[in-house]
């Protein structure tokens, strides 16, 4: 049985303090059996956390398209941030990654647009219908209403940037190695939904001024 939360940041992040070795620990107090790191625009933290991490790890990295984020998973390289969100779906693509939406209907946050979206509809493996980070479950609701729309796989996801958020929303369901594995894993899988408090939020900012003086070395 797997347990998997599949979109989460470590200090590799812009907006995260977290260690690596401080994540791998909490995701398996969490209960976690597989840990994917998807830090913006960089996939050196889930690299890194190959070495660190007793979980199998899933590389992906949020990118920043030129119509709002989208994260790939099962990534051998990094996708460059600003392309067109159909040409970065044809980078992902390249390397047999999957192609994953987070957060899409959060206005408080760098979702894909709408003109984004319309160019990778068809394209999208999977849709993030909750986000423990959203500030308004009408948010979350809207996420699940547009995936019904599509044919995309279903996840809740924590999108964790301090220890503490780590695996508060997750999936549960069959065991898998790779990519068409967990796309089953997710289509029979259960769904843990529990949102964060609204104050994880400040500490992501608190993080970001770390970083910009310079709290992390190598920092993205």
């Amino acid at each position: 049985m797997a347990r998997v939360d599949l979109h989460l940041h470590t200090e590799y992040s812009k907006d995260s303090m977290s260690r690596l070795a401080d994540v791998a620990a909490r995701a398996r107090m969490a209960g976690l059996t597989h840990l994917a790191v998807t830090d913006h625009n960089t996939i050196e933290g889930a690299r890194r956390m190959q070495d660190v991490s007793s979980l199998p790890v899933i590389v992906g990295e949020e990118i920043m398209t030129a119509e709002g984020e989208l994260i790939g998973l099962f990534l051998k390289e990094p996708v460059p941030p600003g392309m067109s969100a159909s040409d970065t779906v044809r980078a992902i693509r390249q390397q047999g990654g999957l192609v994953y939406l987070p957060h899409p209907r959060d206005p408080y946050r760098h979702g894909l647009s709408a003109a984004g979206l319309a160019q990778v509809r068809d394209e999208v493996d999977i849709i993030e219908v909750f986000n423990s980070r959203c500030l308004r479950p009408s948010s979350n609701a809207e996420a699940l209403a547009l995936s019904a729309s599509m044919r995309a796989a279903r996840s809740a996801a924590s999108d964790a940037h301090t220890l503490r958020e780590i695996g508060r929303s997750f999936v549960e369901g069959s065991d898998f190695q790779d990519g068409a594995g967990l796309l089953r894993c997710l289509a029979a899988g259960q769904m843990t939904q529990r949102r964060s408090s609204p104050s994880i939020h400040l500490l992501s900012r608190v993080a970001a001024l770390r970083h910009r003086l310079g709290g992390r070395p190598g920092a993205s």
